[in-house]
């Protein structure tokens, strides 16, 4: 029996990698800076459910960062859990998504954003300030 690959749509990847300005978010060693892919913070397992193809569940990535996440040393996912690049899963992939949502984002440069679409973030600050 041959097995499907959940494949994201073109349209959602390529929205997903302009609202994070096109560049990969994980910058891991090797890191080729420009985005080629969206990357999910919260692992869907083999597969997956398509609940966590939602812009809050994604962040922009070069496709040697997103391949590198997976097999990372705990000292290396540190950092990015600390960033929201990697979220941990929930008990469903509902209560997952609603963690991706309530937990931000941070940029290398220390910007901090909610993903609210793929194609839409706001900075925590003005969340904060009532302004979105």
């Amino acid at each position: 029996m041959k097995s499907r690959v959940k494949t994201m749509p073109k349209g959602l990847v390529r929205d997903v990698i302009e609202r994070d300005g096109g560049f990969c978010l994980l910058v891991l060693p090797g890191c080729m800076g420009e985005a080629s892919t969206a990357d999910h913070r919260a692992d869907r397992g083999h597969g997956g459910s398509l609940v966590l193809n939602h812009g809050a569940a994604l962040i922009a990535a070069c496709g040697l960062c997103n391949g590198r996440k997976t097999h990372l040393h705990p000292l290396e996912r540190t950092p990015l859990i600390r960033r929201g690049l990697i979220v941990a899963k929930d008990s469903t992939n509902e209560k997952t998504l609603a963690r991706c949502k309530e937990t931000p984002i941070e940029t290398v440069e220390g910007e901090r954003f909610y993903l609210i679409s793929a194609n839409e973030r706001t900075r925590v600050e003005d969340m904060m300030r009532g302004d979105r």
